[in-house]
């Protein structure tokens, strides 16, 4: 199940270049080809919630674009409403749910899915841990380009990095494991205790070690 369940991080199947296409379209007009020098239609990867492509600026500036897929808003929120039901039917039946306030579990479950299916909140987030950490020499958080970003698309800055979930790569390329490890709980721990805002999903793909 673990081995399933991993695949939405990275690995489920691209959206045809047709609805990418679409998707564009509708977020920069026709001609969005314009603001880039190079677009790649094959993505580096695709997630549950959309997928992300290499792309180079007309300054050069290699990024990396994440669209959103077609119709997800609306299949989350179908599946909202239906847990929210699910949770009040249960609560007005259950001492047990009520005590525990299980609306309440899922209304807030509810509210952080719908941030996080616009952009501009991410977009916005990254740009608190880039500036939390802008002093850190050890950390790289990428820029925001906001005139590239939307609810359904977002450009950033293009690292070069081997993810935490790839450890041979990491020992072929010099990297000490340990003390990786050691500077991403420190760095989670920063976060946590002393900026009091932290990246929630730190699932070893979304962490990449750097050669620098």
């Amino acid at each position: 199940m673990g081995e399933i369940l991993s695949r939405l991080r990275a690995d489920a199947r691209p959206m045809p270049m047709s609805q990418l296409i679409v998707v564009l379209n509708e977020h920069w007009g026709e001609g969005w080809e314009q603001h880039f020098t190079k677009f790649s239609f094959t993505p580096m990867a695709a997630a549950s919630i959309g997928q992300v492509h290499r792309a180079t600026l007309p300054d050069g500036q290699p990024v990396v674009v994440k669209v959103r897929r077609p119709g997800v808003e609306a299949a989350v929120e179908a599946d909202l409403r239906l847990l929210v039901s699910q949770a009040r039917f249960l609560a007005r039946r259950s001492e047990v749910v009520r005590n525990y306030n299980l609306v309440a579990v899922v209304e807030e479950l509810a509210r952080a899915l719908r941030e996080e299916l616009d952009y501009k909140n991410e977009g916005r987030n990254a740009e608190r841990l880039r500036s939390n950490f802008s002093r850190d020499p050890r950390t790289a958080i990428p820029a925001v380009y906001w005139n590239l970003t939307g609810r359904r698309v977002i450009t950033l800055d293009y690292l070069d990095g081997i993810t935490l979930n790839e450890p041979e790569h990491l020992r072929q390329a010099g990297i000490d494991l340990p003390a990786a490890v050691r500077l991403t709980v420190e760095i989670y721990l920063t976060q946590i205790f002393s900026q009091g805002s932290y990246h929630a999903d730190p699932h070893p793909a979304n962490i990449m070690v750097m050669a620098d």
